[in-house]
């Protein structure tokens, strides 16, 4: 029964006491709910951040260096543009979330900039995690 309390033995002294175990509350399920969701969105967009990236550089290779055509850059410009902004904001949201000091989050939306090292901060991060974060989160 959710909120119930369980008699739970806490030690074996003369005076036996006990500490009544709490089932977690609702909120703090949601909470964690809400932490987990966050680092989900977070690694999708980092990934299809730096996939979008990878487009795009070879879209620019096809119309500057092959002259071939143009489509690649039209394609993965607007992409790499609409994921990159999700990647800001999945960023900042997950900074929040999991309480990251202010040297991570500026380092997660600096790894914006370069090509692919959204990947890279995305795998540093995700094993700096606890534990039970990781499980959860995957």
């Amino acid at each position: 029964m959710p909120g119930a309390e369980y008699p739970v033995r806490t030690d074996s002294s003369p005076q036996q006491t006990l500490n009544f175990g709490r089932v977690p509350s609702a909120q703090f399920l949601i909470e964690k709910e809400i932490h987990v969701q966050a680092f989900r969105v977070f690694r999708v967009t980092a990934i299809l951040e730096a996939f979008s990236w990878t487009g795009l550089l070879v879209g620019m290779y096809l119309k500057h260096v092959t002259e071939t055509t143009e489509a690649g850059v039209w394609l993965f410009g607007r992409l790499h543009g609409a994921l990159f902004v999700a990647y800001l904001a999945a960023t900042l949201w997950v900074a929040r979330a999991e309480r990251w000091s202010l040297w991570r989050t500026l380092f997660g939306l600096a790894s914006s900039i370069p090509p692919l090292t959204t990947l890279i901060f995305e795998r540093w991060v995700t094993r700096r995690r606890p534990q039970a974060a990781v499980a959860a989160a995957s």
